[in-house]
């Protein structure tokens, strides 16, 4: 009976086969591990926030914690999930992360730290309070939009607004540290408008207090001397709130 070799080369394939076989399994083993599948989630969560808060092209760095308990064994795949309620515009910096056993209903708790990498606009000099920005004051600088959510990405969305309070060189410029600029004054002669259902009114009036459009502010109507509340709508110009049925 005769036997068939095979060829070198097929001989050769097979021992490089064998000797790669143990490295794939192995990290494939790795890809399923709890860390492994929190960083994957973490890293898509965080790219969604990035991209709701306007940045598309944030870089997006990710690493898991170590664990304060160990993870239970679990004979199936993971089910992971950031289980942390973010508010819109909060830091997201560091997630909690979920991890659940199908098959045990064992869980544990990783906490993942998350950067995201982006161009956000900077002070380039000394601001005081009250002070109106303008384009030359500011530059893009790289910032990590996960620690400051509300950081202004575009120069433009800065410029003719005014500082809450004194800003130093270098410092990140958040919309917190940002207001309007002031519509109406105090004292100042306003147009009080009122809307109802098919028709609309307009009435002198003054304001009695500062405020930037969109704020509401306290005003006197001039034909009544009665004080009432209403919103800032542009320069000079105010509206009052709807009322309630009833009312």
């Amino acid at each position: 009976m005769s036997t068939r070799r095979l060829p070198k080369r097929a001989v050769a394939g097979l021992c490089l086969l064998a000797w790669l076989l143990p490295g794939v399994a192995a990290a494939q083993a790795a890809a399923a591990t709890p860390q492994a599948q929190a960083a994957q989630v973490a890293r898509a969560w965080a790219e969604a926030r990035a991209r709701a808060l306007g940045a598309r092209d944030a870089r997006i760095e990710v690493a898991v914690l170590p664990a304060v308990r160990r993870l239970p064994d679990c004979p199936m795949p993971w089910r992971v999930e950031v289980v942390e309620d973010v508010p819109a515009e909060g830091r997201f910096d560091r997630l909690q992360v979920l991890a659940r056993c199908p098959g045990t209903g064992g869980e544990g708790r990783l906490v993942v730290r998350v950067q995201a990498q982006v161009a956000g606009v900077v002070v380039r000099e000394a601001v005081a309070a009250g002070q109106p920005l303008q384009a030359g004051m500011l530059a893009l600088a790289g910032q990590d939009l996960a620690a400051v959510p509300d950081l202004l990405l575009a120069v433009a969305d800065a410029e003719g607004r005014t500082a809450r309070r004194s800003l130093r060189p270098g410092q990140p410029l958040r919309r917190s540290l940002l207001q309007a600029p002031v519509a109406v004054r105090r004292g100042q002669p306003v147009r009080i408008v009122g809307t109802g259902s098919g028709f609309q009114v307009a009435v002198a009036g003054t304001a009695l207090e500062d405020g930037a459009a969109g704020d509401t502010v306290r005003i006197r109507n001039a034909s009544t001397g009665r004080a009432t509340t209403a919103t800032v709508l542009g320069p000079g110009l105010v509206g009052l709130q709807p009322s309630a049925p009833g009312e």
